[in-house]
C-alpha cells in the first residue's frame, strides 16, 4: 500500500490518555504545500484481517487514479470490529472523526449525528448519476433514517441464513435442513441424543446469539417480525420478545456447548468448523473460511419459515470539515462503492452487491454463494442486524445480559426488563 500508514496498536492507551490525544489524526486537513489534498482513513482491514489484501490493493489503485490525493491510513489493530468501534466512540466523544471511516454500528452514527460530526454527501450523490445507479437508495435511506441528509453511503446488502454441517445432519437421518421451528427443535433433540450440540452460540461478541434471538422473535408473529427489523428498539417487554428469549435460553441450556455463555465468536466458530456443533447463523462473507476448513460438507439454509437475515451492509462516512477535503473523501468513498468494487467484493470477500448491473456468471463464485444469491430473491421474511436493532445502551450491556440468560442466572422476563431499562 503506497498510502501513509499510521499504526494504532495501542488503542487502550489512546483511550486512557484522554480525548484530545485521540483526535490527533481526525477531522480533515487543508491542502498541502505540494497542492495535494490529504485525507485520513480509519481501517481495521490491515495485517492479518481477511479484507487486508483487498483493501491494500484498492487503496493503491485509488492513489494511482487520483495522484492529487494523499491517503493516510490509520490502522486499527484487531480482526473484529470491536477495536474499530471503540476507537470511533472515543473520536465521537472528542468531537473529531476522521475524513473517511466505515461502520456497521448504527448507534455510533446516531451519536455522531447528534454531535453534528458527519459530512452530508446529499448534493454530491444527487449530482453523481453514475454512482447512484449502482446503489440501493432504500439502503442509503435506511442508514440515514430520520433525516434528509446523506451521511452514509453503502453498496452491499448482507443476506444469509443458517450454515449447517451436512454430514452431521445426514448421520442424524436428515437429508435437508428443517423448514419449521418445530422441525428444528426435533433435530436439536435428535442431535442431543447423539451427543452433539446443535447450535454454535456465544455471548462475548454477542453476534451469533443475538441473531438467533432475532430469528426466533421474527418467527412468532407479524409484530415479532416488525420488532426484529426496528432500528434502535427500546421496548423489549413484550410477549413476543420474552418468548424469543425463552427459546434462546433453551438453546443455550440444552442445545449448545457448555462454553457458549461467556465465549466469543472465535470459540463458537471453531466449535462449528471442528464438528462440535451442527448449525451456526453467520454471514455470506464467512463462506471462504468455512469451505476451507470443512470442504463441501457445509450447507446453507433459510431460517425456519423461509426467512433470512438481511440488512444494509456497512456504510462509509466522513468527518471532513472543509469542502476540499470532503470532495477528496467523497472520491475515495466512491472508489470503494462503485460497480467495479462491488464485483471485486462479491468475488473476493463474499459481500452481496447493491448494484443490479453485475453479471454474476462472469465472476468466480462458489456454489454456496450462488445458492445465497438465488435465495435472496425468494424469501418470506427478514430480520435485521442486531447492531441496527440494539441502541447504544443495549449494545453496551448485551454481552453480560446474554451470558446471564444463557446460564439461567436471569429469566427471560428479567432479560427483557434489563434491556428496556437500558434503552430508556
Amino acid at each position: 500500500m503506497k498510502a501513509k500508514r499510521i499504526v494504532s496498536l495501542m488503542l487502550a492507551f489512546s483511550m486512557a490518555v484522554g480525548l484530545t490525544a485521540c483526535g490527533g489524526e481526525a477531522g480533515g486537513k487543508a491542502e498541502k504545500e505540494d497542492g495535494k489534498v490529504s485525507i485520513t482513513v480509519f481501517s481495521e482491514w490491515v495485517g492479518a484481517h481477511p479484507y487486508a489484501k483487498y483493501f491494500a490493493e484498492r487503496v493503491e489503485s485509488f492513489e494511482e487514479a487520483h495522484p492529487e490525493i494523499d491517503v493516510n491510513v490509520e490502522e486499527i489493530a484487531g480482526s473484529t470490529t470491536a477495536n474499530m468501534d471503540a476507537k470511533l466512540k472515543v473520536q465521537v466523544s472528542s468531537g473529531e472523526l476522521p475524513d473517511v471511516f466505515y461502520t456497521n454500528d448504527q448507534s455510533i452514527i446516531d451519536l455522531a449525528k447528534k454531535s453534528n460530526l458527519l459530512y452530508d454527501f446529499k448534493d454530491k450523490l444527487d449530482a453523481d448519476a453514475e454512482l447512484k445507479d449502482e446503489l440501493d437508495m432504500e439502503d442509503i435511506a435506511s442508514w440515514n433514517e430520520g433525516s434528509d441528509q446523506v451521511y452514509g453511503i453503502c453498496s452491499h446488502k448482507d443476506f444469509f441464513g443458517f450454515f449447517y454441517n451436512k454430514e452431521i445432519l445426514k448421520a442424524a437421518g436428515y437429508e435437508k435442513f428443517p423448514e419449521s421451528w418445530d422441525e428444528l427443535y426435533d433435530l436439536c433433540e435428535k442431535l442431543k441424543g447423539d451427543g452433539v450440540a446443535a447450535m454454535a452460540l456465544e455471548t462475548k461478541t454477542a453476534w451469533y446469539s443475538s441473531l438467533t434471538l432475532l430469528a426466533a422473535l421474527a418467527s412468532g408473529s407479524e409484530k415479532g417480525q416488525e420488532m426484529a427489523k426496528t432500528v434502535g428498539l427500546t421496548d423489549y417487554n413484550t410477549p413476543e420478545f420474552i418468548e424469543a428469549a425463552s427459546q434462546l435460553q433453551k438453546m443455550f441450556m440444552e442445545y449448545s456447548t457448555t462454553d457458549a455463555p461467556g465465549s466469543d465468536i472465535s470459540v463458537a466458530l471453531n466449535n462449528f468448523t471442528s464438528d462440535k456443533t451442527a448449525i451456526v447463523l453467520d454471514g455470506a462473507w464467512r463462506i471462504a473460511e468455512l469451505t476451507e476448513a470443512m470442504g463441501d460438507k457445509v450447507g446453507e439454509a433459510y431460517l425456519p419459515g423461509k426467512g433470512a437475515v438481511s440488512y444494509p451492509g456497512y456504510a462509509w462516512f466522513s468527518g471532513s470539515k472543509d469542502e476540499k477535503t470532503a470532495a477528496a473523501s467523497y472520491e475515495f468513498i466512491k472508489w470503494f462503492n462503485n460497480k467495479e468494487d462491488q464485483a471485486i467484493r462479491l468475488e473476493q470477500l463474499g459481500l452481496i452487491p447493491a448494484s443490479a448491473n453485475i453479471d454474476y456468471e462472469s465472476l468466480e463464485l462458489s456454489p454456496l454463494m450462488m445458492e445465497i444469491l438465488e435465495m435472496k430473491d425468494d424469501v418470506n421474511y427478514t430480520v435485521s442486524s442486531c447492531w441496527r436493532v440494539y441502541p447504544a445502551a443495549v449494545t453496551a450491556i448485551i454481552p453480560q445480559e446474554l451470558a446471564a440468560l444463557g446460564t439461567g442466572q436471569s429469566t427471560p422476563e428479567q432479560f427483557a426488563e434489563n434491556l428496556t431499562k437500558a434503552s430508556n
